[in-house]
């Protein structure tokens, strides 16, 4: 009679999931990713008066010229946060569901969107960009 072997057994083999199972997962990264998208241009609305209000405070105060740099950070920092967001999971829509899911289109117009907001938000900060890299 054999012995069992001592020490850990050998893991089990883990079923693959089915492509069915892949898709069901990234079904709503799309329809996440354009509520994202959505939402980072709509975070303005709370961000930006605290970017005037902290560059007017600045300015009255006669404060360094260092002290406008940061002003594109208070601005765009919620808005950023949201888009990467948006960019990851449109990402991960498009890599893992067909290409008639209606989620891949929802993926494709959150990356729409968040091109045009990346565009304003480079717009908007050239002006500081410019103190950033050249003073």
């Amino acid at each position: 009679m054999n012995a069992p072997p001592e020490g850990p057994s050998p893991p089990l083999p883990q079923p693959s999931p089915s492509t069915g199972t892949v898709a069901a997962r990234g079904a709503n990264h799309g329809f996440a990713s354009l509520m994202f998208a959505v939402a980072a241009p709509l975070s303005l609305v709370g961000t930006l008066p605290m970017g005037v209000l902290f560059n007017v405070g600045a300015y009255y105060l006669a404060a360094p010229m260092y002290v406008y740099r940061f002003t594109p950070l208070i601005v765009l920092s919620v808005p950023t946060i949201s888009g990467l967001v948006s960019v990851g999971l449109a990402i991960v829509s498009l890599t893992r569901t067909p290409a008639t899911s209606p989620s891949r289109a929802s993926a494709v117009a959150a990356l729409c969107i968040n091109a045009v907001v990346f565009t304003f938000g480079l717009i908007f900060t050239m002006p500081h960009l410019r103190h950033w890299f050249f003073d």
